[in-house]
């Protein structure tokens, strides 16, 4: 059965609409393109007040969200595994071959040591997506865990001369 799209007027078959069971048809008036488009639109209008809503909720919500994910470790530890050997096989990559015995020795106890309540964060981040640090030990550093989920996996602001490098305009005289 074809239904006629109320956005965009177009004929349609019913899949293309979504369920819906407030109408005789069964299916909503616009068909999923229409809804989607403006979804997309409105998200992209409110971006901002989406992100601020979702961080709000995670800081009224932190404690239920930890133990959410925590009983979800349990639940499923395959997921947890197999998140865990794409994360050393990821190190593993980003570890270059010319790293000295002293070096790796440098970074594990780096590792070990790390001040309780911190994690061991790449400065330049290891899965960026322009552009990708090494696992090196002069790449690694202390963070809370919140400032490294605010970080995520974003390329620190460099600050100081080397920031005018590519912004200053050439003068010829």
């Amino acid at each position: 059965m074809n239904l006629i799209c109320k956005k965009c007027k177009v004929e349609k078959d019913e899949s293309y609409f979504y369920k819906h069971n407030s109408n005789l048809t069964k299916r909503s008036g616009a068909c999923s393109d229409c809804i989607n488009a403006y979804k997309k639109n409105w998200y992209l209008k409110n971006k901002d007040k989406v992100i601020q809503r979702s961080k709000n909720n995670y800081q009224e919500n932190k404690e239920r969200h930890i133990s959410y994910c925590l009983r979800y470790r349990k639940i499923k530890p395959w997921v947890h595994a197999k998140n865990q050997r794409k994360r050393y096989a990821i190190l593993r990559l980003a570890t270059p071959k010319w790293l000295t015995e002293e070096q790796i020795k440098i970074m594990k106890d780096f590792y070990k040591n790390r001040p309780h309540g911190y994690v061991v964060d790449h400065i330049m981040p290891i899965r960026g997506t322009n552009i990708t640090g090494l696992h090196v030990p002069w790449n690694l550093q202390y963070l809370t865990q919140e400032e490294n989920s605010l970080k995520s996996n974003k390329i620190p602001v460099i600050s100081g001369p080397l920031s005018d490098i590519g912004n200053s305009q050439r003068k010829d005289g």
